[in-house]
């Protein structure tokens, strides 16, 4: 059976301290997708996020978690999943890892990304054009915080693992933002689409009235119909 992932937000930059980001991705458009008797449903949690033990970590070893976890989906007896037939639905950070794990994994067919982070490249380059002081509170503390965590060379380690090559994205995607989202901004994600078309990258952009993430019955039936034009054919049950 097809194999459709739901990957959960979270921050983009480690905070120790932090135990749990709300959970994993349980909404109705998961739910939906869970009670379907024909795929195989994978909603995973990141070193650090409750209940993952642990601390959180950078977005590229939540990556890292994600893929170690489609691995082993491989050794659970009864579970076959179809070659090239796994799609990913990624919220806020977890659009992002949505992103990283599709430029490596090829079973990968499609991904969708709700209001996801840039990754630390394009967020740069993003906040950069926007010019500093022109950033909201919001983004003013979280550039803050990814100065402190990434540092200002762009070619440094953690800059490099923790941004997206879309070059290396030879998946249609289908990208989602909320007008009024003070989080991942509509600028961040028109700033994200143009980076993608750039890099070649079949990127379709759909905004809603909502805020961050949103999860509505008309963002339910986009992605349902979107994905099926994809050729996943879920008995979508509500």
């Amino acid at each position: 059976m097809p194999l459709v992932a739901y990957l959960h937000g979270g921050f983009p930059v480690p905070e120790p301290s932090h135990w749990s980001a709300g959970g994993p991705a349980y909404n109705p458009l998961a739910a939906a997708a869970a009670a379907s008797p024909s795929a195989i449903v994978f909603i995973p949690n990141y070193g650090g996020y409750e209940p993952s033990r642990g601390t959180i970590c950078s977005p590229y070893d939540c990556a890292l978690d994600v893929e170690n976890g489609l691995k082993a989906l491989s050794h659970v007896e009864g579970l076959h999943v179809k070659p090239r037939d796994t799609y990913l639905i990624g919220f806020s950070l977890g659009g992002y890892v949505a992103m990283q794990v599709a430029e490596s994994d090829t079973s990968v067919r499609a991904a969708v990304l709700d209001s996801p982070w840039l990754g630390a490249q394009t967020y740069e380059a993003w906040a950069q054009r926007a010019q500093l002081q022109n950033l909201s509170a919001y983004d003013l503390s979280l550039w803050t915080m990814a100065v402190s965590a990434f540092g200002q060379k762009p070619t440094s380690k953690l800059v490099r693992e923790n941004s997206i090559q879309f070059g290396q994205l030879h998946i249609p995607v289908l990208l989602i933002g909320g007008t009024r989202d003070p989080a991942t901004t509509p600028s961040q994600v028109h700033f994200l689409y143009s980076q993608m078309r750039a890099g070649g990258v079949r990127v379709t952009m759909r905004f809603f009235d909502a805020g961050h993430a949103p999860i509505t019955a008309q963002v339910h039936t986009l992605v349902r119909t979107w994905l099926q034009a994809q050729g996943l054919h879920l008995v979508w049950r509500q």
